[in-house]
This record gives structure tokens, sequence and C-alpha cells, in this order.
């Protein structure tokens, strides 16, 4: 249910903006991820090509990487599996 836009920034970082919360993804420096109305350091995402045919994210402040575990959003710090691999989906 939950449909996230990506935008890129002049950097070519991204951000991620929830479409159900209105709010952007960020991730403290802890690995905690939250979602803020504001936009900073903290909601900047780098994208890696995964080589298991899809992209990692990661925090362009922080060096984590958005992963899933037990179908929970989190992330990891020097992991890059399937786990941490998302394949993006295009919504025109």
């Amino acid at each position: 249910w939950e449909e996230w836009k990506m935008d890129r920034t002049p950097s070519g970082d991204v951000t991620l903006w929830s479409k159900a919360h209105e709010k952007y993804l960020g991730c403290n420096s802890h690995g905690e991820l939250h979602t803020t109305s504001t936009q900073g350091d903290w909601s900047l995402w780098e994208l890696e090509e995964s080589p298991y045919g899809g992209v990692f994210l990661k925090s362009k402040a922080y060096q984590r990487t958005l992963s899933v575990s037990n179908e929970v959003l989190c992330t990891t710090q020097d992991s890059f599996t399937e786990a941490e691999t998302f394949q993006l989906e295009p919504k025109l």
C-alpha cells in the first residue's frame, strides 16, 4: 500500500517522498528511519547498482543502506545483499 516518489536532486542524490504520509524518509546517525516534513541531509539517499538486479539506497549522511528485515524497513551498515536490493517500478 505504500508508494514512494523518488526525486533526483541537482547533486545526483535522491529523496523518497511518502505519498500516504506526505513526508520524506530520513535516517539518523543510529540508523533509525523516520519520516519528516522537511528535507535535509538526513533525507538524501545515494543510488548504487546492485548485483542482484536492482539498486541499493544508501543514506548520504550516515552511509547506512536501506534494508528489509522480517518485512520491516530498516537500515544496515556494510551489508549489500538481496535484502538491501530494491526493484524500482515506474508509475506514469
